[in-house]
């Protein structure tokens, strides 16, 4: 409980003295997004899962890489150790679950994958989304913009309106039909200059944007920092 770890869009992970907040170190491996972080049970191990399809494993004491592993095919959204930190879980994107044997920690080892877990209903490797969700906009908070990822598990028209905390209406974003797929990355993401529909630049505060895609309708929140 000394230690926080936070992974980034910026594809680095930061470690930090919770106690003075002083920045410990960065680990500067991934070449995406970090989308997850776990410490081992024992505090020794961290490990961290990329939008980037990997999984690494890092000495807390030295940010030393002590492991890379490779088997996703799709971004990695968690990793998580099991009680005696000898086996690693990893969820991915495209419905899978992947399970590795964690020791011996040796730089050169190979890794090794236990077990391949995959939901009934996945295709193949670069399958659909599973399901219609929206995520987590990025950055967060953010001035002056943001971008609003999503999957689509089926083709539909596609909406984000963003109100105010107070429920005023500033912005529709009209996305029109769009078809299956992921739709997270900056490229494809939908995205929001920070302005209303005047196009005049919004207060600092917190925001809500409501996704509806099809019957599907979710609402999530966001803050702007000027």
């Amino acid at each position: 409980g000394r230690t926080l770890a936070s992974g980034g869009f910026d594809a680095t992970i930061r470690l930090w003295d919770v106690r003075t907040g002083r920045l410990l170190r960065t680990l500067t491996r991934h070449a995406s997004w970090v989308r997850s972080v776990s410490f081992s049970p024992d505090g020794r191990t961290l490990a961290s899962g990329s939008s980037d399809a990997t999984i690494r494993l890092w000495d807390v004491r030295t940010g030393r890489l002590l492991r890379t592993f490779i088997g996703h095919t799709a971004k990695v959204y968690s990793v998580s150790f099991n009680l005696n930190g000898r086996v690693l879980a990893s969820g991915s994107g495209n419905g899978t679950v992947l399970l590795w044997e964690t020791v011996p920690m040796a730089p050169a080892a190979p890794s090794q994958l236990l077990v391949a877990l995959n939901k009934e209903s996945l295709i193949n490797a670069n399958s659909r989304p599973l399901e219609t969700s929206l995520l987590a906009n990025y950055p967060n908070p953010f001035n002056p913009e943001t971008w609003l990822p999503y999957q689509l598990a089926n083709p539909v028209e596609v909406r984000i309106v963003i109100y105010a905390a107070d429920g005023q209406l500033i912005r529709k974003l009209d996305l029109g039909y769009q078809p299956v797929g992921f739709y997270e990355s900056r490229t494809r993401a939908a995205y929001w200059d920070g302005k209303n529909e005047v196009g005049e630049p919004v207060a600092s505060g917190v925001y809500f944007y409501t996704f509806t895609a099809g019957d599907f309708t979710a609402t999530r929140k966001m803050l702007i920092l000027k």
